[in-house]
């Protein structure tokens, strides 16, 4: 293990051995090397927004007691024998060293909206009595309904003849 300042980082950073675990301002980190061109000022990272199926299978394995290791290594072992879904297979294919930082710093969810006709957001559906009709509240953008399931969102835009745009807060 080893204790870095922010000012000395980048430089001892690239001569640490892979998986060296590195503390720095009472958090922890762990080097990769799939992700040392994204982390040369790893005191400046953000946790980075993930699918919501990637972060259930994280906790899963987080709460069975499993290191940050073994549960890089099970997830793309997951990837590699092609019993991932389809989704967060190409999200990690995209975004690895995201992926990597996700497990050992936190993440946070992403989440979509619906950008609806005459440039609204969807708010949600209202309740029109006994009619066939869709109603749906038309609100901006920082009040639109938050999905963190793409598949729901996508389905609410069918339906309000919308798009789905990525939230971030």
């Amino acid at each position: 293990m080893s204790s870095m300042n922010r000012d000395s980082l980048p430089n001892e950073i690239l001569y640490l051995p892979p998986i060296a675990r590195i503390h720095l301002n009472g958090d922890e980190y762990v080097k990769y090397n799939a992700v040392l061109d994204k982390v040369d000022n790893a005191y400046e990272l953000q946790k980075p927004e993930i699918p919501k199926k990637l972060a259930e299978m994280i906790e899963e394995l987080k709460e069975a007691g499993f290191s940050d290791e073994y549960i890089i290594f099970n997830i793309y072992a997951d990837k590699e024998d092609g019993v991932m879904d389809n989704d967060v297979e190409r999200w990690i294919g995209k975004n690895e060293g995201y992926f990597i930082k996700a497990v050992t710093n936190g993440y946070t969810i992403e989440k979509f909206i619906v950008k609806a006709p005459y440039d609204r957001y969807f708010g949600g559906f209202l309740e029109k009595g006994q009619h066939a009709e869709i109603n749906f509240s038309h609100i901006n953008r920082d009040n639109a309904q938050k999905f963190e399931d793409k598949s729901k969102a996508v389905a609410v835009a069918t339906l309000v003849d919308g798009t789905v745009e990525e939230w971030s807060e």
